[in-house]
């Protein structure tokens, strides 16, 4: 072999060795915190920590059952003001459910009544989820450019996550609520008290005629499951609400208003938040021709 090509090799050798040494890699979450040099300003107060889901329980009690994969975390100071830090999150969940069930509970309903998709902003927090990752950054302290500082820290981590997610879509159940009345769909993998305390569920908050309210449903898999958990819901002082051919149930709250909870199929659903004991029977019936039709489209 001439010394011409024993360089040449040599130098495409080197160049391989040298993009994988420093290319952001994608086999560690911590790659995907911002380094010193990403944010000039501010510097991190530690090294990036890890965590796997069976100990994320170490890190927070209350991220225990979420369906976290993996997770990494990191805080930045401010130069010029030590007391402003930035708490970075970059968070992979087993699928795109769980992920999207942490963003809902962040992000919750906007009062402009624009639903946020994959992004949210105010003065204290930034989340952007990107099929199973979150990207979760927050600040206490009050400060003019926290808005500008929590968009960059958050696109960072996003930039280098890439196009290396799922991009599978939420699943259509999503939408069959949209098809009695919501805009806006969020998704709870653990439950809400107020929807009967009912896991993986979709909800939604619906404007109309002045009136505000509740809506949720949850496919349980099979008639047998829906059924028993209809009966362990209504077993906590629920009246049977007597209807033709529907199986249904509500209660009323110490504020006054009263939630309703029915059952179709493997379905269960229902409202929370309603004033009017009419207005509930109207809005299970919208609820559950949506779902009758879902079902007939999935057949």
């Amino acid at each position: 072999m001439n010394k011409q090509i024993f360089f040449q090799l040599l130098f495409i050798m080197l160049t391989v060795t040298s993009c994988t040494l420093f290319q952001r890699g994608t086999d560690y979450i911590s790659d995907y915190i911002p380094r010193d040099s990403d944010v000039p300003g501010w510097n991190r107060d530690v090294t990036p920590a890890t965590v796997e889901g069976p100990e994320i329980g170490s890190y927070r009690e209350d991220y225990k059952g979420l369906g976290i994969a993996t997770m990494a975390w990191c805080t930045y100071s401010s130069f010029e003001n030590r007391e402003r830090v930035m708490k970075v999150e970059v968070i992979r969940f087993n699928g795109i459910t769980d992920a999207y069930s942490f963003f809902s509970y962040i992000a919750g309903f906007s009062e402009t009544g624009i639903c946020p998709e994959n992004e949210y902003y105010n003065d204290n927090l930034a989340i952007i989820r990107a099929g199973e990752y979150i990207i979760y950054v927050k600040t206490e302290m009050q400060h003019l450019e926290n808005p500008e500082d929590l968009k960059n820290f958050s696109s960072i981590s996003r930039s280098y996550i890439g196009d290396g997610y799922s991009d599978e879509n939420l699943p259509p159940l999503q939408g069959v609520l949209k098809r009695a009345g919501a805009s806006c769909v969020l998704y709870s993998r653990k439950g809400l008290d107020p929807a009967a305390g009912i896991s993986r569920c979709y909800y939604s908050m619906i404007n109309s005629e002045n009136k505000k309210y509740f809506v949720f449903l949850s496919d349980r898999g099979t008639y047998y499951d829906c059924m028993s958990l209809f009966q362990k819901v209504i077993s906590k002082k629920y009246i049977i609400l007597k209807a033709d051919n529907t199986q249904s149930a509500f209660i009323k709250d110490e504020n006054g208003s009263y939630t309703f909870v029915s059952v179709y199929d493997r379905w269960i659903y229902g409202c929370w938040g309603v004033t009017d004991i009419n207005d509930g029977k109207s809005i299970l019936q919208n609820i559950r021709n949506a779902v009758e039709s879902y079902s007939k489209s999935i057949r």
